[in-house]
């Protein structure tokens, strides 16, 4: 079963009374956090866990509903309401993470958005001072984008020499005023990080990524995956680099061979792999 066939079969065994009822009071208290991002589906079994007598608390933002490709519907707000008219609301106001001139650009953007249920316009924590306005840099692309990140990471810190380097060359206020150490890029997915850190490789710009790396990045993933491929995929590049996983690899000197066999004629490459006196039994169960 996958995730959302453990969404249906929970609201199937819910609405057929098949759950204990010493299960369902279990519950006390239900909190739903990133509400904007619920489905139809998971605001159903949302429904049917409130009925048990549980407290329901949820929380999220209309305008950061962003998961629409995945079946996420910011109307779910109007949804609640109209189920639940006794609840109370509480609309937070008073923004903490952002300076004054991000909230200013980011409430002219939000203000596009269709709000049936109203807007809390944001006010800042923050004291209004004079600092940098947002840069606006339309890219062709995310390569095109990383170079562009890289330079301006390079103008910040004056250039790139040892001395910049160590954050010891300070320059006037915005070119060579900051180091590497002052600087930081944000990203939604880890998956963007890629292009960025081969162009700050590429400059030879020190840097540290932090947070988790991405799920394609975890060694047995990518041996599912050069499998998967080798699979759809008749290539021998990938037929080989699948022979190289720790669950098929068939030793050094079987790998020599075949490397061997596959650069000097393809087809004797694939014949080898069919060939019993090849390799040991070992070897050839592999193989196989």
């Amino acid at each position: 079963m996958d995730y959302d066939e453990i969404l249906v079969e929970a609201i199937r065994l819910l609405r057929e009374g098949q759950v204990p009822a010493e299960v369902q009071a279990g519950y006390r208290h239900l909190l739903v956090d990133e509400f904007q991002d619920v489905t139809p589906l998971q605001y159903q079994l949302i429904k049917l866990l409130g009925k048990t007598g549980a407290t329901l608390f949820v929380i999220g933002d209309p305008d950061q509903s962003i998961y629409g490709f995945r079946g996420a519907d910011a109307t779910v707000f109007q949804h609640f309401r109209r189920d639940y008219p006794a609840a109370a609301e509480i609309r937070l106001r008073l923004n903490y993470r952002s300076t004054p001139v991000i909230i200013s650009a980011a409430q002219q953007l939000i203000s596009r958005n269709p709000a049936p249920g109203g807007r809390a316009l944001l006010e800042p924590a923050r004291p209004a001072v004079d600092g940098p306005l947002i840069t606006y840099l339309p890219a062709s692309g995310e390569k095109a984008e990383s170079i562009a990140v890289v330079r301006e990471i390079i103008r910040l810190v004056g250039g790139t020499d040892m001395l910049s380097a160590h954050g010891s060359f300070r320059g006037g206020k915005e070119g060579g005023s900051y180091s590497f150490g002052d600087l930081a890029v944000l990203f939604r997915t880890g998956r963007q990080a890629e292009a960025l850190e081969k162009a700050l490789c590429k400059e030879g710009l020190p840097f540290k990524v932090a947070g988790e790396k991405d799920l394609f990045h975890l060694p047995r993933v990518r041996e599912t995956v050069t499998f998967l491929h080798s699979l759809v995929e008749e290539e021998d590049r990938l037929l080989f680099a699948a022979l190289g996983l720790p669950c098929f690899f068939p030793g050094q000197e079987a790998m020599d061979k075949l490397e061997a066999l596959r650069r000097q004629d393809p087809r004797a490459f694939r014949a080898a792999l069919a060939l019993e006196d090849h390799f040991s039994p070992e070897v050839r169960e592999k193989l196989n």
